[in-house]
C-alpha cells in the first residue's frame, strides 16, 4: 500500500473522478452518511430483536453517526409504546416509497432473516452487512448453494461466540463480529419478597400450555402457584412483573442470544431451562439448571418451587448469577457497537484514501510524462475508479 497522506493535500485537479473520491471521505469522516437499519415491523408487538436493533441505533446517534431504521412498508409502527423513553426521535423510513434514498457511502445493516433480499440490494449501491440474532433463519430465504459472498457482503455482526463460529462455518470469506448485550438497568431485584409466581418464557405456545398443564397434572399440590406468560408486555412492566416471580421457565431449543434467561437473573430469580442447540457463552453448569430433556423440565421447577417455599435454594446459585449478569451491561454493548462502527467507517476512509491516493498519482505521471502532449486530447482517458464503492471493488464504480 502507498504510504497514507491526508486527502486535502492530494491535487486531484479538475477530475470529477477524484472530487467525488474526496467527497465520500469527507462524508465518512463527518458521519453524514447513513446507516441503515433494515428492521422487521413488529406490529406493537414486543420483540427481543427488534428492541436490540433500536438500541444500536440509538447508541450510533448518541455517537454522532447517522442512523435510518429502515422498513419495508409505509404503515410500519413504531415500538415507543413497548419499547419505553430514549427511541422516539430515531428517524425511519420505507423501502416501499423510496424515501430511504440510499446513497453509495451508506450502510445497510440486515437481519439475518431477510438473506433473500441481497439480489434486490445489489442496486442500491452501497454496502451490506448482516446481523445475526437468530442464526435458524440464516438459510431461510437464500437458494441452494447461494453465500453471501457472492452479494457483496464482506461483514456480519453477531451477538454470541456460538453464533459466530456457525457464520463462519457457512460463510468463512464472511468477517463476523461479536457485539455485546446489555441488559437495562430497570432489570434489578426488588426489595419486596417475591411470590410464588412462575415466569414463563418459550418460543412455541405448545410447549408454554403443555408445561402448565404437566405441571399441575403432576403436582397437584402446586396447583395454587401461579404461571406468567409475560410474552407481548412492554419492557418495564415486563420487568416489574419477572422481578416478583420466584422461578422463571425458558424453553427455547434455537435461541441465539436468549435474553430471558439473563433478564431473570438481573432480577434474582433462578432459571430451569432447556440448553439450546448453540449453547451461549453465559450459560454455565452452576448459573441455573439446565437440562437437555424438555420432559424432566416440570419436576425439576416443582422440586426448585419446593426449595425456594422451604427457604433452601442453595446461596450459590444466586451468587453465579448475579456474576454473570455483570458482564452483560448497556456500557458493554455501547462500547462494542462503537468500536464497530468506528472501526467499519476508518476502513472504509482507508480504502477510499488509497485509491484516491493511487488514481492521483497515476494522472501525474501521465500529466508530466514528457513523451505526451499537454493538449486536453492526450489526458490519460477518464476512468471509473473500482473499489471506490464498499461492496469491495467490483459491483460498484464512481465516474465522471
Amino acid at each position: 500500500m502507498d504510504e497514507k497522506i491526508n486527502k486535502d493535500d492530494i491535487n486531484i485537479g479538475t477530475s470529477g473522478v477524484l472530487k467525488k473520491v474526496k467527497d465520500a471521505i469527507t462524508t465518512l469522516e463527518e458521519k453524514t452518511n447513513k446507516v441503515f437499519f433494515f428492521c422487521m415491523d413488529s406490529k406493537g408487538t414486543p420483540m427481543a430483536s427488534v428492541a436490540t436493533i433500536y438500541e444500536h441505533a440509538k447508541i450510533l446517534k448518541e455517537a454522532g453517526y447517522n442512523p435510518v431504521i429502515l422498513h419495508e412498508k409505509n404503515d410500519y409502527t413504531k415500538p415507543d409504546s413497548w419499547l419505553g423513553e430514549g427511541f422516539e426521535d430515531l428517524p425511519h423510513a420505507s423501502s416501499e416509497d423510496n424515501s430511504a434514498s440510499i446513497g453509495p457511502q451508506d450502510f445497510i445493516i440486515l437481519p439475518e432473516v431477510y438473506g433473500g433480499i441481497l439480489e434486490q440490494l445489489k442496486e442500491a449501491n452501497c454496502e451490506n452487512i448482516i446481523f445475526v440474532q437468530a442464526y435458524d433463519y440464516i438459510l431461510e430465504l437464500l437458494r441452494p448453494g447461494d453465500g453471501w459472498g457472492q452479494y457483496g457482503v464482506r461483514k456480519a455482526i453477531t451477538t454470541t461466540e456460538s453464533q459466530k463460529k456457525y457464520v463462519n462455518s457457512l460463510f468463512p470469506t464472511v468477517e463476523t463480529t461479536k457485539i455485546s448485550l446489555g441488559l437495562p438497568e430497570y432489570f434489578n431485584k426488588r426489595k419486596e419478597p417475591q411470590s410464588p409466581f412462575i415466569a414463563i418464557h418459550c418460543r412455541d405456545a405448545r410447549d408454554t400450555s403443555n408445561f402448565i398443564k404437566s405441571f399441575y397434572l403432576k403436582h397437584p399440590f402446586l396447583k395454587w402457584i401461579t404461571f406468567r406468560d409475560l410474552r407481548g408486555m412492554p419492557k418495564r412492566e415486563f420487568a416489574q412483573a419477572l422481578k416478583e416471580c420466584a422461578l422463571s421457565v425458558w424453553i427455547d431449543p434455537i435461541a441465539g442470544f436468549g435474553t430471558f434467561p439473563l433478564e431473570s437473573m438481573k432480577c434474582g430469580v433462578p432459571v430451569v431451562g432447556l440448553v439450546p442447540t448453540l449453547t451461549p457463552e453465559w450459560l454455565t453448569e452452576d448459573n441455573g439448571i439446565w437440562t437437555n430433556n424438555k420432559l424432566t423440565m416440570v419436576d425439576t421447577a416443582a422440586g426448585v418451587m419446593k426449595n425456594w417455599l422451604e427457604d433452601s435454594v442453595p446461596e450459590k446459585l444466586y451468587e453465579k448469577m448475579d456474576e454473570t449478569v455483570t458482564k452483560y451491561t448497556l456500557e458493554n454493548e455501547t462500547t462494542d457497537v462503537v468500536n464497530f462502527y468506528n472501526d467499519l467507517f476508518k476502513e472504509r476512509i482507508d480504502e477510499l484514501t488509497e485509491v484516491l491516493t493511487k488514481e492521483a498519482k497515476r494522472r501525474e505521471e501521465w500529466i508530466s510524462n514528457p513523451e505526451k502532449s499537454k493538449s486536453k486530447d492526450s489526458l490519460p482517458p477518464e476512468q471509473s475508479v473500482v473499489g471506490v464503492n464498499p461492496f469491495g471493488g467490483a459491483h460498484g464504480r464512481i465516474t465522471e
